[in-house]
């Protein structure tokens, strides 16, 4: 045998190791290698033995064939330790054989058999509101019978759960992992605390995501959990004090991502029309008051908000008197992170901490406390070990300046490993404007009309100045000039 061939077994067997813990990686996985054989012979020969063995996951037949699959065969109940139920997913041909395994299961679980409900089980024309929900409580209520039928489970994405009158018997100590999602065609998906009961039976959660929520108009409790997200969400002030009041003493991440990105994107929405609606979304201000409110402001190690839209401009119901607009506008703005005692990584937009809109507010008059050089060096903790700031603008580049200044100079954050930054796409288009320039010193600075181009030709030289003085100190720096994708998977947000 060639040493060619030898190689070729070699990495065959390496392949047929592989295990992928979600299913959704693997089935990508998968494609990626079928696309890659495809340019590549030598790879087309080992992948094509590999991709033999591949059959379509029982799943993708729907939900009910998927079950019926898991209760029938113990092994690979046994080895699925992953599942995600979402509103695109379909249910499946549902069958008698079906119904008599569903009953038996349910009948050991002493919950109600889905033969009570089956018509709820099968899809129906029109868009009636309570058949849909019906539907959708039904698909929920066989879901639980699935979970509950798989002994390694230790993570799940759901988008409803079951009523108030459905018994939840079973427990779930392997689930590290929970992930609810809300849509916006259930409304009460969109709710987190509509998903406690679900948290009331795992009682070793460590992790908890929710996504896409507007609300949480009950407490729940997340009392070992070491990590909570809030992704794509726009939640007001008094809806994530309630998410939070009951936190791990112990936790140790938490990650805000808004999800309004309407007045980012420039899609023509006026913030003076959307104010009104928007009145009562938390502001960063208010993610860090909650937070350091809770029982876990003492062990919190990672923070990360996310928000990169014009929130509402408060002017109402913070101080006893009315307000000056300069003073008011620190209750929309981080103001200070030096008061968590063991935060070591944290990752901002630039939105968090100003915004260049704030200069047009009338009366406001205190816009160099918010952009001012200290800026940075006065809210961050000197215990800061990671530190990334994303969307940034060319005004704020002198905050950030005096920042690495400071560090270099070892005068503060010695802890400091790691540091992240990404520019704005308007930033990215005046630096790269700049390197054209630097590239040709004999490219003029106006047009043939006399006009400006108005770039700042030392907008680069800073940029570089930051990444050399930061790495001389011993940090590891990451300023690529990319955009920072937004949290969301809309294509066509993305593209924007």
């Amino acid at each position: 045998m060639s040493i060619y061939a030898i190689m070729d077994e070699a990495l065959f067997r390496l392949f047929d190791l592989l295990t992928f813990r979600d299913y959704d990686a693997a089935r990508r996985s998968a494609k990626d290698l079928i696309n890659l054989s495809q340019v590549c012979k030598s790879l087309n020969l080992i992948v094509a033995r590999l991709l033999a063995k591949y059959k379509v996951h029982p799943l993708e037949a729907g939900l009910i064939p998927y079950i019926y699959t898991i209760l029938q065969n113990p092994d690979l109940a046994s080895c699925e330790t992953t599942f995600r139920l979402r509103l695109s997913d379909y249910n499946g041909l549902l069958e008698t054989h079906h119904l008599h395994a569903f009953d038996a299961r349910a009948l050991s679980l002493r919950i109600l058999p889905p033969s009570s409900y089956r018509t709820d089980l099968v899809p129906r024309q029109g868009n009636n509101v309570m058949v849909n929900a019906r539907m959708h409580d039904g698909r929920t209520h066989l879901m639980y019978l699935l979970l509950a039928s798989l002994p390694n489970l230790e993570s799940f994405s759901i988008y409803n759960t079951c009523d108030t009158h459905f018994p939840l018997n079973a427990r779930f100590p392997t689930v590290k992992h929970i992930r609810v999602v809300g849509y916006s065609d259930v409304f009460s998906s969109l709710d987190i605390c509509h998903f406690r009961r679900h948290l009331v039976c795992l009682s070793n959660l460590e992790v908890f995501e929710a996504v896409n929520m507007v609300m949480c108009r009950g407490y729940i409790r997340l009392d070992r959990v070491h990590t909570i997200r809030l992704l794509s969400c726009r939640i007001s002030t008094n809806g994530l004090d309630t998410a939070v009041k009951f936190c791990s003493p112990n936790l140790k991440t938490f990650v805000y991502r808004s999800g309004y990105h309407n007045l980012y994107l420039q899609r023509n929405v006026q913030s003076e029309e959307n104010n009104g609606s928007r009145k009562w979304d938390a502001s960063p201000w208010d993610i860090v008051a909650t937070l350091v409110s809770s029982r876990a402001r003492g062990s919190l190690e990672t923070l990360e908000i996310d928000i990169r839209e014009h929130f509402c401009h408060r002017t109402w119901g913070i101080h006893t008197h009315s307000p000056l607009a300069n003073l008011d506008m620190l209750y929309n703005f981080i103001n200070q992170l030096k008061c968590f005692p063991a935060l070591r990584s944290i990752i901002l937009t630039q939105q968090t901490l100003w915004e260049p809109w704030i200069d047009e507010i009338a009366g406001y008059n205190g816009q160099g406390s918010l952009c001012g050089e200290m800026r940075l060096i006065d809210v961050l903790p000197p215990s800061l070990e990671s530190f990334a700031l994303y969307d940034v603008t060319a005004k704020f580049l002198p905050c950030i300046v005096s920042f690495a200044q400071f560090v270099s100079r070892g005068m503060g954050f010695h802890n400091l490993k790691e540091f992240t930054l990404r520019p704005s796409p308007n930033f990215i288009r005046h630096l790269i404007h700049a390197r054209s320039h630097q590239d040709n010193p004999e490219l003029r600075f106006f047009d043939e009309h006399g006009t400006f181009c108005r770039v700042n030709p030392e907008l680069l030289s800073c940029w570089g100045w930051i990444i050399v003085v930061l790495k001389d100190r011993g940090v590891r720096v990451d300023c690529v000039p990319e955009v920072h994708p937004l949290d969301t998977e809309d294509q066509e947000v993305l593209r924007r």
